[in-house]
């Protein structure tokens, strides 16, 4: 992994955490460990003493299932119906890719400079 995939990965990862669904997923735990305290205290299988101390075991569950969730896309590949042509969008560098390659640009190209 270049560095700049690295980099790229990092961030991503860091700022997926920080969202809404990064949330989710750790908060989620939780919520499963007051589900299996309820269950079972409803069938009187275990004492709530018992297993709320291990608290950390779930929310560290969650903390996993969080970053795995949450993970950057560094490729994604298509299929194009009726042809023998796979699309990769990937990120990385430009040069390291085998094969050939489409780079994207807009159809105007500013070539002054504008101060705003």
């Amino acid at each position: 992994m270049t560095w700049f995939r690295a980099l790229y990965y990092g961030q991503t990862l860091v700022k997926n955490l920080a969202s809404l669904k990064g949330a989710t997923a750790m908060l989620s735990s939780l919520g499963v460990l007051y589900t299996v305290l309820k269950c079972a205290d409803y069938f009187n299988v275990a004492k709530q003493s018992a297993i709320q101390p291990y608290w950390w075991v779930f929310l560290g569950a969650g903390v996993v299932g969080a970053t795995w969730i949450c993970r950057p896309k560094l490729s994604s590949a298509c299929k194009l119906k009726d042809r023998d042509i796979t699309i990769e969008i990937a990120v990385g560098d430009l040069f390291a890719f085998d094969g050939a390659l489409i780079v994207g640009t807009n159809t105007t190209f500013d070539t002054q400079y504008r101060v705003s």
